[in-house]
């Protein structure tokens, strides 16, 4: 089996390149706030809709104008005026909030697209870019299938990437092993399996919150505009993509664990925004990205042929029994075990709430 796939590649441009692709990021973030300006005017003016085509072809006679335009790789300007068509299209399906005109320090990426040959592999550590040539990267991994589009982006602490879509790249087999399970997703214990297996929370930001707020209270006594205070700006960064960093392997491992011993995977479908607003419990939500963890389930589910049940947000796991399904109204957070009052089992309420995931989820 085969399918799309997208790498995530450490690059090191040259100087030159590093300036080429500045300039990129420049004339994507030019296009798209023009382009935003000029469909909302359209729309106010004379009431018209315009699409990517018809904004396609007005940038064509805005390069004759605007020189600087013809530097960057073309593929890179018509696939701005595709991402502010989708962007559009998703405020009108109620998805999104309406399009923002972009800053300089929050619009670092540009996408281009493979023509021909001119987006290649040469080498373990080399890949070929339109205009940028020869550009090295880390040789973690190399991406096998072809080469759809490659996404370039600068991270906030000033490291480059490029994001690279294969089709057709090889899967590796994962055997069926025909069992299911319930998953319990909490803050203490990251997730409570139904077959009672506890893995534990490594609250990534609580262990590192401190470190930060320290050096952003030194970063806000600097001076602005000083070299310091810009130095200063790419530790923090560093520091946060170090965190994201960890805590996103640490999910890639537990979920590609999860996909190799079970066909069936039951989790509940939560509601994070509205979790988020308890006060006292969203700081740790937040640190536990539950969001995430179903992204990756669901999509490494598709690849290696396996099942995802998502269970009502609103039924009650915790609550019923899940021998005699008793439902006990006055259950609380405080309480880690319970006993039912009509068969007499005692529970505990975090595989409890698994097992009752686990047999609403294999209904579906």
């Amino acid at each position: 089996r085969s399918m799309e796939k997208r790498f995530l590649l450490r690059i090191y441009p040259t100087k030159e390149q590093e300036k080429l692709i500045q300039r990129t990021f420049g004339c994507a973030r030019f296009v798209y706030n023009y382009f935003l300006d000029y469909r909302i005017k359209k729309y106010n003016e004379e009431n018209i809709s315009l699409t990517a085509n018809d904004c396609s072809k007005v940038l064509t006679e805005l390069k004759k104008e605007k020189e600087f335009l013809q530097i960057p790789d073309k593929y890179a300007l018509q696939n701005v005026l595709k991402d502010l068509d989708m962007a559009y299209k998703r405020f009108q399906k109620g998805l999104a909030n309406y399009p923002k005109f972009k800053s300089r320090s929050n619009y670092k990426t540009y996408r281009t697209n493979r023509s021909g040959n001119k987006i290649r592999f040469i080498s373990d550590n080399i890949i070929i870019l339109p205009k940028l040539r020869e550009v090295k990267f880390r040789n973690n991994i190399i991406p096998d299938g072809e080469i759809v589009n490659v996404a370039i982006i600068q991270k906030p602490s000033g490291k480059y990437y490029a994001s690279v879509l294969c089709r057709n790249c090889k899967i590796k087999n994962v055997q069926k092993t025909g069992k299911s399970v319930g998953i319990d997703l909490g803050i203490k214990d990251y997730i409570v399996t139904s077959d009672g297996q506890k893995i534990p929370n490594n609250h990534f930001l609580k262990k590192t919150i401190s470190k930060i707020k320290r050096m952003q209270k030194e970063f806000d006594r600097k001076k602005d505009g000083s070299n310091n205070k810009e130095k200063l700006r790419i530790k923090i960064a560093k520091q946060y993509e170090k965190l994201t960093n960890a805590r996103k392997d640490y999910i890639h491992k537990l979920s590609m664990q999860l996909i190799e011993e079970y066909n069936d995977i039951c989790i509940e479908d939560l509601k994070i925004k509205d979790m988020v607003k308890n006060k006292q419990l969203s700081f740790d939500i937040m640190d536990c990205s539950w969001y995430e963890l179903r992204r990756q389930l669901e999509y490494k589910a598709k690849f290696y042929d396996k099942k995802i049940h998502i269970v009502d947000r609103y039924f009650p796991s915790s609550k019923k029994c899940s021998v005699c399904d008793y439902k006990k109204e006055d259950l609380t957070l405080n309480d880690s075990f319970w006993t039912c009052p009509k068969c007499g089992t005692v529970h505990d309420r975090d595989i409890n709430a698994a097992k009752n995931i686990l047999k609403e989820g294999m209904k579906n």
